[in-house]
């Protein structure tokens, strides 16, 4: 009844623009995927909610992929984090949870930020899970970078201070993304 697919995107989302931020977070969630070491950095973070480490809100999707093209570097995850929600049933009958290497139940979903993120040529740098389902699309350390929770500050400071040693990741990753998870790529795959 259901296939898993990659998240189709038009060529139009590709955006060149010269690095004039470090780093980039787009989402919710950015209490548990950020941490204080992104204040050491000139970074922007988005969303609709205000909190600690968001700087815009009320971002268009434009101006979105705007900033990703902008930064070097583009933090993504595939997390969702159920224990913030309020669910009426067991989860666990549905989906698998994962608990081992996030201090919370978390699901899996593919998100668009990793695809836009390789459409901005901004480097990867995803979020460690129970899941790592961007490795059914991608391919660690040839397309993306993986942190975890206790090294954040650190990935940032080795890719800022060593940054043209990973611009053939930022290319791999944009390169696949154009060749293989386009809308035509998603019609002659899934529809045709």
């Amino acid at each position: 009844m259901y296939h898993y697919v990659f998240f189709p995107s038009p060529f139009e989302w590709n955006k060149s623009n010269e690095k004039i931020y470090d780093v980039f977070y787009a989402g919710s969630g950015s209490d548990y995927i950020l941490n204080d070491e992104i204040l050491k950095f000139k970074y922007k973070a988005i969303n609709q909610i205000k909190n600690k480490y968001i700087t815009d809100t009320n971002v268009s999707f434009d101006e979105k992929l705007n900033l990703i093209s902008k930064s070097k570097i583009t933090i993504v995850h595939n997390i969702i984090n159920i224990e913030k929600f309020s669910l009426n049933f067991d989860t666990s009958q549905y989906f698998n949870i994962g608990q081992t290497k996030l201090p919370f139940k978390h699901l899996t979903q593919h998100k668009s930020r990793v695809i836009e993120a390789a459409r901005c040529k901004s480097l990867i740098l995803c979020k460690e899970d129970d899941f790592n389902i961007i490795e059914d699309f991608f391919t660690p350390n040839v397309h993306f970078i993986y942190f975890n929770n206790e090294n954040l500050g650190e990935k940032l400071t080795e890719i800022l201070n060593n940054y043209s040693n990973y611009t053939h990741i930022i290319e791999n990753a944009f390169k696949k993304v154009n060749e293989c998870y386009g809308i035509n790529n998603f019609y002659k795959k899934y529809i045709l």
